[in-house]
């Protein structure tokens, strides 16, 4: 998965010359968005058919405080259940006993993957990591300890020959789901998910590169029908995207 940008955080440039724009195309066949002098490209091509992907059957929308109110969540802490703090569901997932640093938590989707901290090339590339159980942090958006922004990760659904990535359940999540994100010290953020969509490729939001402006985490793959190019090559052609907002301090008196 590629993700090509200009610039994040920053004022729009003027716009990429036509003639860079359509080497991207004809290179890759995957440049989903052009806006302002951005470029995203997603997901590179695969020689080989990739795997079937899902795509969300259910997709939501809340407010903040809506998926804040549904989470009940409080602020649980590791080997806390992850539908409600200080509850003790059979069979509900619960987050490791020990967190460690540079890692993505999803208790109710079984996810427990390395993050690696990216970085935009000169070429303006934000590149997630090949090994399909890793996820990319991108280092030039909001960061984990920034009071405002977006706070975005990415990472492959499946490969041919590695299988299904981290995130290829995404697409499953549920209202008020539990993420836990920790950063180089180990500390963790906590979030809950506030809206999941199937995006397509040629309209991703460019908001989800925003280093300002309200705080949350979004969290990208691929999904949806397998596209075969006129050169042979196979893409996805959408992306899954699902958006998490902070956990708020549990009010006086919550029990869970």
């Amino acid at each position: 998965m590629l993700m090509d940008r200009a610039t994040v955080g920053a004022s729009p440039p003027a716009a990429r010359p036509r003639h860079r724009v359509l080497r991207w195309v004809l290179a890759l066949f995957c440049v989903v968005a052009v806006s302002a002098g951005v470029v995203l490209v997603v997901a590179g091509l695969q020689s080989h058919p990739p795997p079937p992907a899902p795509s969300a059957q259910h997709p939501f929308s809340l407010s903040p405080a809506q998926a804040q109110a549904q989470a009940q969540v409080g602020d649980p802490g590791p080997g806390t259940a992850a539908g409600s703090a200080g509850t003790s569901k059979p069979h509900t997932p619960t987050l490791p006993s020990v967190l460690v640093p540079n890692h993505l938590y999803i208790p109710s989707l079984g996810v427990n993957a390395p993050l690696d901290p990216e970085s935009i090339t000169k070429e303006g590339d934000f590149v997630v990591p090949p090994n399909v159980a890793r996820v990319g942090l991108s280092s030039a958006g909001a960061a984990l300890s920034a009071p405002d922004g977006t706070v975005l990760a990415a990472g492959h659904v499946n490969d041919y020959n590695q299988g299904n990535g981290a995130l290829y359940q995404l697409s499953t999540i549920q209202p008020g789901a539990l993420v836990v994100v920790t950063g180089t010290n180990g500390a963790p953020t906590r979030w809950v998910t506030d809206a999941l969509a199937n995006v397509n490729k040629s309209v991703l939001p460019q908001d989800i590169f925003d280093a300002h402006g309200q705080r949350r985490l979004v969290l990208v793959t691929c999904g949806g029908k397998i596209l075969t190019l006129p050169n042979g090559a196979h893409t996805y052609a959408d992306n899954i995207v699902v958006s998490a907002a902070p956990v708020q301090p549990a009010p006086p008196g919550f029990r869970g």
